[in-house]
């Protein structure tokens, strides 16, 4: 989900695994796989840049470094610490497991 400006101002948010085409012109149309048409005030390179975001934050993972720590993706804005959500960490221990 992305969310964008139509050109009266008002925002909205659509699913981008709906959108089939992205015409740049006097201004941006969206044609949803339902053939709806959608005119939105960015341009396709913001709208293509908010996609691969969103993207990037969904496919994702934890990246772990040497220390035994799991770095949460910065974009995702809370982390699991004691299996309670805590927006006030980044970084959370993990125990660390031996190769038998």
């Amino acid at each position: 989900m992305i969310r964008l400006t139509r050109l009266d101002n008002s925002k909205f948010i659509v699913n981008c695994d709906l959108i089939e085409f992205i015409e740049e012109g006097h201004n941006t149309i969206i044609t949803l796989r339902t053939n709806k048409k959608i005119h939105v005030k960015e341009n396709v390179d913001d709208v293509l840049s908010k996609i691969i975001s969103y993207k990037q934050m969904c496919f994702s993972r934890p990246y772990y470094t040497d220390n035994d720590k799991i770095i949460i993706n910065s974009n995702i804005s809370d982390t699991i610490d004691d299996n309670n959500l805590n927006s006030n960490k980044d970084i959370i221990d993990i125990e660390k497991k031996e190769d038998e």
